[in-house]
């Protein structure tokens, strides 16, 4: 093969590496980004009449997904006709359907949020208003606190869980657990005031749920009131950045051996002018002594 033709040859060669190289890191960025719950807030209030209004708040980041339209929330306790109200400044709100599940030992409904016409990417917030039957969060009558209150049917990880539970009695004695159904303690549970109770818990694996409970104590003269849920998401740096510090190094290293084969190679191509000597000298040097010829006279 000629020089110039494998000179030719070589630069394809690396210019393929670069390629490939660029989109393995493009992947690692795709699977960098995946589809997660930055944050869920959650508060419930355990009013003196009986009903028991909740209020969810949902940070959810699709990624860089491009056939989503919007979420699922399986609720345990809550009835297919109950009042549910959805909001979202960013991202289609309609329930698009409600269906009867069996979740967490209890009934309870799972809520399709979104719009079938329209996909969404990136990130939204989602606000949800309902009320729970007041034995969802009083399972033993009026003694314990007892509430599942995210639920394990979330097949994505949440990056940061926040339960209130404000109540017209002091709750004594309580307790936070994650996991699967049936786990206890990975959390705790935090007195704010009497009546008032929080548990905040970080880096939910998908199927992770948080319960608390918390003992009824002495009554009091007023309910505390539910905190504002926060005013926006905490900063998301995504799930990482080892995959694509992983990917970036890998088409380095495949660039770095295209070149360096090119370069070795770069200097074996050449076949110097004249005899074989001169060729074995052709890229730099002086060349072998030449003895002149003896002849008679």
């Amino acid at each position: 093969m000629r020089t110039t033709g494998r000179r030719r040859f070589d630069m394809i060669l690396l210019g393929a590496g670069a390629l490939v190289g660029g989109g393995i890191v493009a992947i690692g960025g795709v699977v960098g980004d995946a589809e997660r719950v930055t944050q869920m807030w959650v508060g419930a209030e355990l009013t003196p009449d009986g009903s028991t209004p909740v209020l969810e708040v949902i940070d959810y980041d699709f990624g860089l997904a491009i056939d989503k339209h919007g979420i699922f929330r399986d609720i345990p306790g809550l009835s297919v006709e109950a009042k549910v109200r959805v909001q979202s400044d960013s991202a289609p709100d309609a329930i698009a359907a409600r269906t009867p599940i069996f979740t967490t030992g209890s009934p309870g409904s799972q809520i399709k949020i979104g719009d079938a016409g329209t996909t969404i990417t990136g990130r939204h917030r989602y606000r949800i208003d309902y009320a729970l039957p007041r034995s969802e969060l009083l399972p033993d009558g009026d003694d314990t606190v007892r509430w599942d209150a995210v639920g394990t049917a979330w097949d994505v990880p949440i990056g940061r869980a926040e339960v209130h539970v404000v109540a017209p009695w002091e709750l004594d004695g309580g307790t936070c657990s994650t996991g699967s159904s049936g786990s206890t303690g990975g959390c705790t549970l935090r007195t704010v005031a009497p009546g008032h109770v929080v548990a905040e818990v970080d880096d939910l694996d998908p199927g992770d749920g948080v319960t608390i409970t918390a003992r009824r104590g002495a009554d009091l003269a007023a309910t505390p009131e539910l905190p504002a849920p926060p005013v926006s998401a905490p900063p998301d740096p995504g799930v990482g950045l080892l995959m694509p510090a992983v990917a970036a190094a890998t088409a380095g290293l495949g660039a770095a051996l295209s070149t360096s084969k090119l370069v070795r190679r770069s200097g074996r191509e050449r076949v110097g002018v004249g005899g074989v000597a001169d060729a074995a000298w052709a890229g730099g040097g002086a060349p072998p002594a030449r003895c002149c010829s003896t002849r008679a006279t």
